[in-house]
């Protein structure tokens, strides 16, 4: 069973107010929206075609990803996405046909290899609220 514990602070306003900006989802958004591009980005990378390939490339896919932040009471999201409707047979965990394993990377690969990238810009986006 959860339990829940409540600390009243007392009479520091600035420290209230601090704390009050980085319980705010809307504090994040700018976080999210860096590491949403940085994704996107990452996710619409091709890799080189197989050797002797004949096939033109349309970069359909490349161009597919897209990202937006979505901001609720609790949280801040950055959202990656891609409408290509082959999508998840080329770059989706555990969706990827067995002709693009190896080649493509898939969308929980992009974020475990720019896990580094969104720590270090949630970090950096709450040294920005301590230092206002």
């Amino acid at each position: 069973m959860p339990v829940g514990h409540v600390t009243e602070i007392i009479g520091d306003e600035a420290l209230l107010a601090l704390l009050d900006e980085l319980i705010r989802p809307g504090a994040m958004s700018p976080a999210m929206e860096r590491i949403g591009a940085r994704l996107r980005t990452e996710l619409a990378k091709y890799p080189a075609p197989p050797p002797d390939s004949t096939y033109r490339r349309t970069n359909t896919l490349g161009r597919g990803w897209t990202h937006t932040v979505q901001t609720s009471l609790i949280a801040a999201t950055a959202i990656i996405g891609n409408n290509t409707p082959y999508a998840p047979e080329v770059q989706g965990e555990g969706l990827q046909a067995e002709i693009h394993k190896g080649r493509w990377q898939t969308e929980k690969e992009v974020l475990t290899d720019n896990i580094d990238f969104v720590m270090e810009e949630v970090g950096e986006q709450i040294d920005q609220i301590i230092a206002k």
